[in-house]
């Protein structure tokens, strides 16, 4: 019963996370970081990458727009940098490697609403619970024993060999390839 309770918190968890995405307003993010070239193509804001202002890697300054920001799905991309989320943009913008970080500026972002700083961020952070996760799922020894190799791989991925035991990360030498059960 503790496994479905988890579930039914982290599904509420999502749902306030979908609320504060479905808040944010791209456009003025976008603004805050100073896109140019900006112009709306249906859903999107295409313009040059922002990212390039705080890690240069177009080598013509991204005079031709490569990246979108997904006004609906609130999803941006750079077709050379990647992408992710709107709250994954802020952070490359601002150098930070954790939302709570980045939690206390969105309210700029959240349009006309007052947003209470402290309960969101205390709101975000309960995404990151241990409670709120799902358990792992565990497969008997016999399956796993063809896994148990630790590849070198792992560790340039910042993978460790207690993680990936604790996780059940291992390689296949058959496939030559990283299995994650």
């Amino acid at each position: 019963m503790k496994g479905l309770d988890g579930l039914a918190k982290r599904a509420e968890l999502n749902d306030r996370r979908a609320e504060y995405l479905r808040r944010i307003d791209c456009e003025k993010v976008l603004e805050h970081y100073g896109a140019q070239n900006m112009h709306r193509d249906g859903d999107e804001l295409v313009h040059s990458c922002v990212i390039d202002s705080v890690e240069p890697h177009h080598s013509h300054g991204d005079a031709t727009p490569s990246a979108r920001l997904n006004v609906e799905k609130k999803v941006f991309n750079c077709w050379s940098y990647g992408g992710g989320d709107i709250f994954w943009l802020i952070l490359q913008m601002e150098g930070k490697q954790y939302f709570h970080e980045i939690a206390p500026m969105l309210g700029q972002f959240l349009g006309d609403a007052v947003v209470d700083t402290k309960a969101f961020i205390d709101e975000i952070e309960g995404f990151f619970l241990k409670e709120s996760q799902a358990p792992l799922p565990r497969y008997h020894q016999r399956a796993l024993d063809g896994w148990a190799y630790y590849h070198p791989y792992l560790a340039t991925r910042g993978i460790d060999f207690e993680t990936a035991e604790d996780l059940q990360i291992g390689y296949d030498e058959r496939m030559n390839r990283i299995v994650i059960p």
